[in-house]
């Protein structure tokens, strides 16, 4: 399955580009003429996304590994193979209630998200999570991926496309390829309504664009995609927000009881973008 999304990526991208050879269009018409701007944007544009694209697909995204947890007590240990062993007992119930949150406050079971101190608030004293899939403490942040089978820090989503999850190490990357796909996509589509030709009558203009009206239509589905993605990523970068902590404040612990249009890990839009782009890829 993973390299049926590798080669139709590539056949996407071949159909795509095939328009270019064999129609009149303004990208041959601007190096006919020794215009090198638009293509040399295409040309980098393309090449970066093959690139990025070849780099993300199957990368690690920062699994959360054992040499990369704290030391744990002998109560903790003691958790966390109960914890592994209730789940294998009790099965997939078990394991959806075990996976919901990331943390829960002290003395408080997974499902109770209302636990709070003398003033309401919710305790600022978390409990470790243990994962029950991997038996692994899980950190802030930190969620289990089913499909990869394991914990990944700073869980953002799992992307199928790409054939891993994006998460810490790769999130920056996943920005860059959303960015050059859009940048492709785009201009794609432009050189793509330059090779609609114009002919006297209605039926006979249908006849000679019947593929380029199809290609277009095509195209413009597919680069809704990335460029609504790139927008969305751009928001989340800016506020080191993920995908998963967007989509279930309500549903973890340590975002459960924040207001809606408070970021909790949000230090500035600058320093958020500083740090999201200076997170190791890869």
């Amino acid at each position: 399955p993973a390299y049926s999304v590798l080669g139709g990526w590539f056949l996407l991208h071949a159909w795509m580009y095939s328009l270019f050879f064999w129609r009149e269009n303004d990208l041959r018409e601007h190096v006919e003429k020794d215009q090198w701007l638009l293509p040399s944007v295409f040309i980098v544009a393309a090449v970066a996304d093959v690139v990025l694209y070849l780099l993300l697909f199957g990368s690690k995204p920062g699994y959360l590994t054992s040499a990369t947890l704290p030391s744990e007590d002998d109560d903790a240990q003691q958790q966390r193979t109960q914890l592994v062993e209730e789940r294998e007992d009790s099965g997939l119930d078990f394991a959806e209630k075990g996976t919901r949150y990331a943390l829960v406050p002290h003395g408080t079971s997974p499902d109770d998200t209302s636990s709070a101190g003398a003033d309401n608030q919710p305790s600022l004293s978390l409990q470790r999570r243990i994962c029950s899939y991997c038996g692994v403490v899980q950190p802030l942040r930190v969620r289990h991926c089913r499909l990869c089978g394991r914990c990944v820090r700073k869980f953002d989503h799992h992307c199928f496309w790409i054939n891993t999850c994006v998460g810490e190490r790769n999130h920056s990357l996943f920005w860059w390829y959303l960015l050059a796909e859009s940048v492709v996509d785009c201009l794609s589509l432009d050189v793509m309504f330059s090779c609609l030709t114009n002919d006297p009558t209605a039926g006979e203009w249908l006849t000679q664009n019947a593929f380029v009206i199809a290609s277009i239509g095509m195209l413009f589905g597919f680069g809704c995609i990335p460029v609504s993605l790139l927008i969305y990523h751009t928001f989340l970068a800016c506020t080191n927000q993920t995908t998963w902590e967007v989509m279930r404040r309500d549903r973890i612990a340590y975002l459960s009881s924040v207001p809606d249009g408070v970021y909790p890990f949000s230090s500035g839009v600058l320093n958020n973008v500083v740090t999201f782009c200076r997170t190791p890829s890869l």
